[in-house]
């Protein structure tokens, strides 16, 4: 069963600070927004390690602080291959859980517009 984290019944997590996401609401939503451009894109819809590569090599790219940069490449390492985009299969995967209902969404500049002041003070 597909959650989808815009309707009525659906609550988006809620902001755990033990596990925070060091980057801004734009960084987030730049990142997510490609993750989903390459997973949309691949064969099938399904990832491979070479899209996972590409992701992470476009990350490391970015003017991101040594935190930041960890913890990309740590949620990148998360995406599961050979499935669908889901935010089952990336709960499944560990992924942090709002970055999993943002992407698992399939429109994560809307969830970010919808529910990023949860989770972002600034810069969102």
């Amino acid at each position: 069963m597909t959650v989808d984290p815009f309707s009525d019944g659906s609550v988006p997590p809620v902001w755990d600070a033990a596990h925070p996401i060091p980057t801004s609401g734009h960084h987030t939503e730049k990142a997510l927004l490609r993750i989903t451009e390459v997973w949309s894109g691949a064969d099938g819809g399904l990832l491979t390690e070479a899209d996972v590569l590409l992701i992470k090599t476009e990350v490391e790219k970015q003017p991101l602080d040594p935190a930041a940069l960890n913890f990309w490449e740590s949620q990148i390492d998360t995406l599961p291959l050979g499935v669908e985009l889901s935010i089952e299969s990336l709960a499944d995967a560990d992924m942090h859980p709002i970055l999993a209902h943002a992407l698992g969404s399939s429109r994560p500049a809307d969830y970010i517009a919808s529910y990023g002041t949860r989770y972002w003070t600034k810069n969102v």
